[in-house]
């Protein structure tokens, strides 16, 4: 099969979108299909490091040079180059994660089958980002989904609402994996006296929850925090530790020394209550026990590493005592790596390549 993976990317190196997007490419080529990304940007670290890996299965649409007045670039002209790229290059399916509806790839969906991947209530969330972008989605949203050839969702929650189902398109649900191959089980740790929770999270992402760690953080200050990401109104608590946006494989040690791994708190601010976020396939991976304040698609009767919160804005302050049993319960130790197998990329992926073939 011959599948154009087009995404609109200004996540850098760093983040779990695009780390997935080349675990996705690695996973389908493994399974002996033709795949070429497709790639729209204006983000510097995302251009310099897709030219660095710049290989001929590789297209690349980089955008921001202003053009006629101040206030407009050239993003509709790159759009418009990149579905005739794809076009040109014949591809059996195109993949694409949800976007803003762009015009200028009208002639793409008329041309192509295209199958969206739907990872959140746009409207929820576009609501919090920007008002005017929300209503722009909200008067065209519906453009793209009608000439969808398919639909990806990363949990059933999505899948049911009625926003998408009065399309009638072909669907599947498929939460976000991990290549487990690619991450080593942290060892167990003896018993110190020094418990340490790790989150990775954005402050600019209200349903992460940071508000909601510092809260923690306050009420169990013998514990240690380590705060990865992008975190603005850094909190002066001494057991808070703050390291910045990192690789995967700078901040693998600090993972590895903790003891359980903080997921999303706050997904009822966009209106969620169940999800499949990375981070937290990433703490299982290396066999971090989990405390979410959601339910997760690939463990919907729960699981004995998973501590699942009610999805409420006081989660926090009014399950300290459960917290503080669950983290005293799996200090030091790891998750079996068999009780998560079904997390992997070629579990996942196999899926995905299958539901292709049905739409073909």
């Amino acid at each position: 099969m011959r599948i154009a993976y087009f995404v609109h990317l200004n996540m850098g190196p760093k983040s779990g979108v695009y780390k997935k997007i080349f675990t996705q490419i690695n996973s389908w080529r493994g399974l002996g299909n033709e795949v070429k990304l497709f790639v729209v940007t204006k983000d510097k670290d995302v251009y310099s490091a897709l030219i660095e890996a710049k290989k001929n299965n590789i297209e690349i649409f980089k955008y921001g040079r202003k053009i006629k007045y101040k206030y407009f670039d050239d993003r509709l002209l790159i759009f418009s180059e990149a579905a005739n790229k794809i076009i040109s290059w014949k591809p059996d399916i195109v993949y694409t994660r949800q976007d803003l509806y762009y015009p200028q790839i009208n002639n793409l969906y008329d041309k192509c089958r295209v199958v969206i991947e739907v990872n959140t209530i746009d409207d929820n969330e576009m609501w919090i980002e920007n008002k005017l972008k929300w209503l722009y989605n909200v008067l065209t949203r519906n453009l793209l989904f009608k000439k969808a050839a398919g639909l990806v969702f990363v949990s059933g929650e999505i899948a049911s609402l009625p926003s998408y189902v009065k399309f009638k398109k072909p669907s599947i649900v498929i939460g976000n994996s991990i290549d487990l191959s690619k991450y080593k089980v942290a060892p167990e740790k003896k018993f110190s006296n020094d418990i340490r929770l790790v989150f990775m999270g954005n402050n600019n992402c209200p349903w992460h929850g940071v508000d909601k760690i510092k809260l923690l953080a306050n009420k169990k200050q013998e514990w240690k925090f380590d705060l990865i990401g992008e975190f603005s109104n850094e909190s002066k608590l001494s057991n808070i530790y703050y390291h910045g946006k990192l690789l995967t494989e700078t901040y693998e040690s600090i993972v590895s020394r903790a003891d359980v791994g903080m997921g999303s708190m706050a997904m009822h601010r966009i209106g969620l209550n169940e999800g499949s976020p990375l981070k937290t396939r990433e703490y299982l991976a290396y066999g971090l026990p989990v405390i979410i304040g959601y339910r997760d698609t690939d463990f919907l009767n729960g699981a004995e590493f998973i501590l699942e919160l009610p999805n409420k804005e006081d989660n926090i302050e009014k399950n300290i005592n459960l917290i503080e049993e669950f983290v005293m319960k799996w200090e030091g130790k790891r998750v079996p790596r068999a009780e998560i197998s079904h997390l992997d990329v070629r579990y996942k992926e196999y899926k995905r390549i299958e539901f292709f073939k049905l739409l073909l």
